[in-house]
């Protein structure tokens, strides 16, 4: 019995010291989710994704770190995937394999907020649907969407008008379902 106690905990310190597994996620890309493929997040983005979870004090505080996770996590996503080729908007990366349009964007960006609440990280947010505006008949567009708890306010997580590895803009939904765009700065929090 107590050759096997100790094999026991021979095995657990083992199993302690080899590297944590990556978590796997999945992306979409080739506008309109046509393409799919799997990325690893590795113990180390983790680990830096927590610390900069760490310490947040307030739903504006949250919503930065949520801009620098969801950058991180794309960066993270275009070194094992063809996203790193995607241009800002829909015509800008030609027939660019990893282009992406808002759809794409939406849903990935949807895919890095669950990730994070499921981390545990969001504690004033909450992740909702993707969303779309339609402000003029042929300008639909689509975003990710985080719910404020405390007082149920949107915010919308758009990484699309921008080249790959920017951050995405955080906007208040009012703002962005009227058409918001990059240059209207003042909307964003």
């Amino acid at each position: 019995m107590k050759h096997t106690v100790y094999l026991f905990a021979a095995c657990l310190m083992l199993l302690a010291s080899l590297p944590a597994a990556a978590d796997t996620l999945k992306i979409c890309f080739h506008y309109g989710c046509k393409a799919e493929t799997a990325v690893n997040v590795s113990a180390v983005v983790k680990q830096q994704l927590a610390a900069r979870f760490a310490g947040v004090a307030d739903a504006a505080a949250e919503r930065e770190a949520v801009r620098d996770a969801v950058q991180q996590l794309y960066l993270n996503a275009g070194r094992q995937s063809p996203i790193y080729q995607d241009k800002g908007g829909n015509f800008s990366d030609g027939t660019a394999e990893g282009r992406m349009d808002c759809v794409d964007h939406s849903s990935n960006s949807t895919t890095f907020l669950n990730y994070l609440a499921a981390q545990g990280w969001l504690k004033f947010h909450s992740v909702g649907k993707p969303v779309y505006r339609l402000p003029r008949i042929i300008d639909l567009h689509y975003a990710a969407q985080l719910i404020e708890n405390e007082n149920g306010g949107k915010w919308v997580v758009d990484s699309w008008f921008e080249d790959f590895g920017a951050a995405p803009a955080i906007v208040d939904w009012p703002a962005w379902k009227k058409g918001w765009r990059p240059s209207d700065a003042h909307a964003q929090k």
